[in-house]
């Protein structure tokens, strides 16, 4: 996926996001607002998450603000961490740079797939 250059439209990507926010979010983050297995690996994809063990420390969204659905903005107010789009907050969560949070994103929600009820 990394060896051909980054292809993504990252409004559409965002736009996406914001749009199914509440299956993204659930896919992102657990209950207490710690970043998933999938997304914890984007910054180092050698980690190895023990079960029996506690979680690594690491960034949380406490209390979360956004994303605004009018320039995808959002904010954490319970550490301050803020960011431009919910490509930042991948970036934010996986500890891991924007190219590579905008391709996870892309593919995330590339797979999520929209039904039109029929009357």
């Amino acid at each position: 996926m990394f060896d051909r250059p980054s292809t993504f439209d990252a409004r559409e990507v965002n736009r996406r996001a914001v749009k199914h926010w509440p299956v993204v979010h659930n896919m992102l983050v657990d209950m207490h607002g710690r970043p998933l297995g999938d997304v914890m690996r984007l910054g180092n994809p050698a980690l190895f998450i023990d079960p029996n063990k506690r979680r690594p420390e690491g960034p949380r969204l406490v209390e979360l603000r956004g994303p605004s659905p009018v320039n995808f903005s959002w904010c954490c107010l319970g550490n301050g961490a803020k960011g431009d789009d919910v490509i930042d907050l991948v970036a934010y969560l996986g500890g891991c740079d924007r190219r590579t949070a905008g391709e996870f994103l892309k593919g995330l929600t590339d797979r999520l797939v929209e039904v039109e009820l029929v009357r």
